[in-house]
């Protein structure tokens, strides 16, 4: 029927940017506060945040629903 994923592009047509942001070796599963979190993983979440021209409502800290912060 179809010969493709309709809405996919062919890979090889584009070329991969990568950004080296600093990381954070503390652990974060137990913040519940986005304030809380490592700079380094606050600005990580945000350039997320400005890469895809979205606010950040969630994130996940781990599996366990209780792991999830609200962004304000």
């Amino acid at each position: 029927m179809w010969d493709h994923i309709p809405g996919m592009i062919d890979l090889s047509l584009v070329t991969p940017v990568y950004e080296v942001m600093q990381g954070w070796m503390s652990p974060t599963s137990e913040i519940r506060r986005f304030e809380d979190l490592p700079v380094n993983a606050q600005a990580y979440v945000n350039r997320i945040s400005a890469l895809i021209e979205t606010p950040m409502k969630m994130i996940s800290v781990g599996p366990e629903r209780s792991q999830t912060i609200i962004v304000e």
